[in-house]
């Protein structure tokens, strides 16, 4: 549902130009008014959507390993080492990308919210190195199931915080405009 809502906020800021702009005009708002208004809460939406799919590899990850221990890699057909590799290690070195200087704000701060990965994932790398890819495998499942509050209560608040901080930001946008104090 959360790209369907960020692709839905980028549409309603481009008809803004083409299918709305007599409308607006018709009122005495230029275009540019209501798309500063919608610019804030487009981003808020893409960031989001981010977090939602690192957070959900990480917890699907987790249950993969679970259910690989638990069962065996010939019935899941996921051997445990493919799934820290290919999901476990490698959604912590993208989590890590987000937090370079030359992405967006948003961005960062979603890099911000999922250093904790970063920092299980590290648990977890020397918890292989130190008793093989079970005793790895299983620090991650461990580490996951122990932080639940934060991928399902905390992580959910901040985005609550940063849509209501994104309403704010475009009522200042649309009003700034609106005064054409903007460039």
């Amino acid at each position: 549902a959360l790209p369907i809502s960020a692709v839905g906020v980028e549409s309603a800021s481009l008809m803004m130009g083409t299918d709305w702009s007599e409308a607006l005009e018709g009122v005495g708002l230029s275009p540019s008014v209501p798309r500063s208004f919608l610019w804030p809460a487009h981003n808020v939406l893409l960031a989001i959507w981010v977090l939602v799919v690192f957070v959900e590899t990480a917890l699907l990850a987790a249950a993969a390993l679970a259910s690989t221990a638990l069962l065996g890699a010939k019935r899941t057909g996921r051997p445990l080492r493919s799934v820290l590799r290919d999901e476990v290690y490698a959604s912590s070195r993208s989590a890590r990308s987000l937090c370079e200087p030359h992405q967006a704000l948003s961005v960062r701060l979603v890099g911000l919210a999922l250093f904790p990965l970063g920092t299980i994932v590290d648990a977890c790398k020397g918890a292989e190195d130190g008793g093989g890819i079970l005793v790895g495998a299983g620090a991650y499942v461990l580490l996951v199931a122990m932080t639940w509050w934060y991928w399902l209560i905390v992580l959910p608040w901040l985005c609550v915080g940063g849509l209501w901080t994104s309403i704010c930001a475009g009522v200042c946008f649309a009003l700034i405009e609106l005064a054409g104090v903007g460039g």
